[in-house]
């Protein structure tokens, strides 16, 4: 799990509309996550955690999963996974930041190592509301 959090730094994230936008009191995004190569190992599992944080506060949003058997060809090619997101929309939102947080764990034992946190998106515009 070690190596997995080390090589978590090489993955690659793209965050679609970046920065957010709130549409009738959503926020609504697509993200786009790959792997390196040979980073998931047999048995193991890596999560990508979505945060938005603004203030003293935070909103999780789901999680993008990445399990071995779901990637046979993990070792030879990058394991890619898109996926939409949501989260209700509140004034205090506009000055924040999208964060992600990788998570290799063994689904067998619990046992899990996270990588520190990171920025993907800032802000949220409000444009379209007005």
């Amino acid at each position: 799990m070690s190596q997995m959090v080390k090589m978590a730094d090489q993955q690659q994230l793209t965050v679609t509309p970046s920065p957010l936008e709130v549409h009738a009191d959503t926020v609504n995004f697509e993200m786009s996550a790959a792997l390196p190569v040979k980073m998931l190992k047999k048995g193991k599992a890596y999560t990508v955690k979505v945060f938005y944080e603004f203030g003293d506060r935070e909103v999780e949003t789901e999680s993008i999963e990445f399990k071995q058997e779901d990637f046979p060809n993990a070792n030879e090619v990058e394991p890619r996974v898109s996926q939409s997101f949501s989260f209700p929309y509140e004034d205090a939102m506009q000055s924040g930041k999208l964060r992600v947080q990788g998570v290799a764990s063994d689904p067998r034992n619990g046992k899990f190592k996270e990588t520190e946190r990171m920025d993907v998106a800032d802000g949220i515009i409000t444009h379209p509301n007005l």
